[in-house]
């Protein structure tokens, strides 16, 4: 093309050739999701309710602690993965803010799945180690002292039927 073309005329023989419009092209880059990360916590929560979250970061150093200790099991009742990290202002960075509670990963690009596929394996690997100390809500753990109740009991039972077999 020549200097001397104007837009105009590149967009009269854009249609004269048949390809797309201008238009179009932006509409279509524009129904696909960003990739991006999101922030504020009660942002962050109603991704994790509807399971679009891929990670959730949570700042360890959250004043009033109360403000987030409800998040991590929240996580684990959708299946979405969570880390907690060493500093809100870390993560503030993260998100071009001075501090942030709760940061979640909403998509990555497609050379990055495999870096954050192994990241979320290095996450579950380090919560299932940790064990029993993690129960899904409502589910009561019993101690020692009751356990040790519960098999005296039974053992008493198992007492009275044999001497009732034994009769």
């Amino acid at each position: 093309l020549s200097s001397s073309s104007s837009p105009m005329m590149l967009t009269r023989s854009r249609l004269l050739c048949g390809s797309p419009p201008a238009a179009a092209e932006k509409k279509a880059a524009a129904t696909r999701p960003p990739f991006t990360t999101k922030f504020g916590l009660n942002h962050v929560t109603a991704l994790v309710e509807q399971r679009k979250a891929q990670l959730v970061l949570i700042a360890h150093d959250v004043d009033p602690i109360e403000v987030v200790v409800w998040l991590p099991p929240l996580c684990r009742k959708m299946g979405v993965p969570f880390a907690v990290v060493k500093n809100k202002a870390r993560l503030g960075q993260l998100v071009h803010q001075k501090s942030a509670t709760a940061v979640a990963l909403v998509g990555v690009e497609k050379g990055d799945k495999a870096e954050l596929g192994q990241l979320i394996t290095a996450i579950n690997t380090f919560h299932s180690g940790i064990g029993e100390a993690y129960t899904r809500p409502g589910v009561k753990k019993i101690g020692s002292k009751s356990i040790a109740k519960v098999a005296k009991k039974q053992r008493a039972i198992l007492a009275e039927e044999k001497a009732k077999q034994s009769l």
